[in-house]
């Protein structure tokens, strides 16, 4: 049975280091070829920061976060991968701490 929020069309994996100071990963793994959008969040749901991949091709993927050079203050962030393609768009989220 595919997940609702995936589609089954990606694996959002957990930011690492988490905690992190300076610098984290975000690791990610596409069934097909997808257009990929990262948003931050602070915890009170406003937008903070956005990335967009265009056409990135099936298979892992990662994407580098720095908070001091996104001029964000250490604390809590969702992070929310948005996967788009031929079969739809799809989300999801997870929560990550800068220290």
């Amino acid at each position: 049975m595919l997940d609702r929020e995936t589609g089954g069309q990606f694996v959002l994996g957990q930011n690492y280091p988490n905690p992190y100071v300076g610098e984290t990963t975000v690791p990610f793994t596409l069934t097909n070829t997808s257009d990929v959008r990262l948003d931050l969040f602070d915890l009170a749901g406003r937008k903070v920061a956005g990335i967009v991949r265009k056409n990135q091709g099936a298979g892992e993927h990662t994407i580098k976060l720095n908070l001091g050079g996104l001029g964000l203050p250490p604390g809590d962030y969702l992070y929310q991968l948005q996967v788009s393609n031929s079969r739809g768009v799809y989300r999801q989220s997870k929560l990550m701490t800068a220290a």
